[in-house]
């Protein structure tokens, strides 16, 4: 039988849910004979236990250059702007060769990271699917219209698909499928894991260092409550740019006994699994990896209530708390509370804890492979006929 050779398009490969999601998935359906994977790269840098896990799966991966990063920004000159016209020109006629011979001989295309390539991929005449992973927020305010370019368009919450459909009536292409999770080696990890001492009462934060992560509403609630509750830490596993200043704020509240930055963890599991809470406090997530993990750890989450993922996984707070984007001091009462112990989390947990099947990979991969029959068969039937 013949492979079906999938190529998957991707913004960049760095440490995040995005690329962490389709590690699990290629690692899942490279058991099977049936596929052949290829991976094509925006952004040269990749991190190195993704450039080996591609190599050990050998999954080549290719790089190609955006057209911004070859012909820079638009100048204001009216001189220059001509030039720059006819170089964008020219380059794009350039890359969209280059596209289309890298994409020869593939069978279908997975536009994986937002739809990344969705200018790229516009023209190509071949099955393709798009798969969006942040928030209709997101979406909406960047006015995209990405569902029409593709056969399938994937959103990752019933919240985000609602949403598309109320405002669009030529959505049918569209379809829900939640990000992957392998339960059984999540739970194995954290056992394995590093983790701080048992004694400790601590909350964690999980994520990078970036501005859309809003690190500074958990620093504003957690001093609020420090003094009253010496005892309580609080851990940020990360990085990423922001650190440094977030590191001097914490400083200036004189709280960097209290505040660790741990950096980067290979396997965080061990410091989620053992904390009063993990804490997420984004204005916007598709579905945020990390609250899918904390109940799969049976830890209680506390996230903002940002579209759209948050309150679909915690089941609208019956799984976990909810608080408003960017309000510390509802945060602060609620990480009071949990301290205090004067909410049932054991409940929340359970409840999270008895709906994690959801986002079993096994389950997850089997959606993925229905989806793409269902854009390939049509492709053969058509084939056939025209014979």
């Amino acid at each position: 039988m013949e492979k079906i050779r999938i190529t998957f398009c991707m913004y960049q490969i760095i440490t995040g849910g995005v690329e962490k999601c389709l590690e699990r998935m290629l690692d899942e359906m490279s058991k099977s004979s049936e596929y052949e994977f290829k991976i094509i790269v925006k952004n040269p840098h990749m991190d190195q236990a993704f450039v080996d896990f591609f190599a050990q799966k050998n999954i080549p991966v290719i790089h190609f250059s955006d057209i911004q990063s070859c012909i820079g920004d638009k100048p204001k000159s009216f001189f220059k702007k001509k030039i720059y016209k006819i170089k964008k020109l020219f380059y794009t006629i350039l890359k969209q060769r280059q596209i289309a011979s890298i994409l020869k001989d593939t069978d279908i295309i997975v536009d994986y990271f937002s739809c990344s390539f969705c200018h790229e991929l516009k023209n190509i005449r071949k099955p393709k699917i798009g798969w969006w992973h942040a928030s209709y927020q997101v979406y909406q305010t960047n006015n995209f219209q990405h569902h029409r370019v593709y056969d399938k368009f994937v959103c990752i919450t019933d919240a985000f698909k609602q949403k598309l459909q109320s405002q669009d009536n030529e959505t049918t292409n569209v379809v829900r499928i939640y990000n992957p999770f392998d339960v059984e080696n999540i739970k194995s990890l954290a056992e394995k894991g590093s983790k701080p001492a048992l004694q400790e009462k601590y909350f964690v934060f999980v994520g990078r260092m970036h501005t859309d992560k809003d690190h500074l509403t958990v620093i504003k609630a957690f001093s609020a409550l420090s003094s009253k509750y010496p005892e309580v830490k609080l851990y940020f596993i990360g990085d990423g740019e922001k650190r440094k200043e977030y590191e001097n704020i914490v400083r200036d509240y004189g709280l960097q006994d209290k505040i660790i930055f741990t950096g980067v963890l290979e396997n965080p599991y061990g410091y989620m699994q053992n904390a009063l809470a993990c804490i997420l406090s984004s204005p916007s997530e598709g579905l945020p990896n990390v609250l899918i993990e904390s109940a799969i750890l049976k830890t209680l989450a506390i996230s903002s209530d940002c579209p759209d993922g948050p309150a679909e996984i915690l089941l609208d707070g019956k799984a976990g708390l909810l608080f408003p984007v960017g309000n510390d001091h509802k945060l602060a009462e609620l990480m009071e509370n949990v301290i205090l112990q004067k909410i049932d989390s054991s409940a929340m947990v359970e409840e999270g804890y008895r709906h994690i099947n959801r986002f079993f990979i096994q389950d997850i991969v089997a959606q993925f492979k229905d989806l793409v029959r269902s854009v390939l068969e049509p492709k053969v039937c058509n084939e056939k006929g025209d014979e």
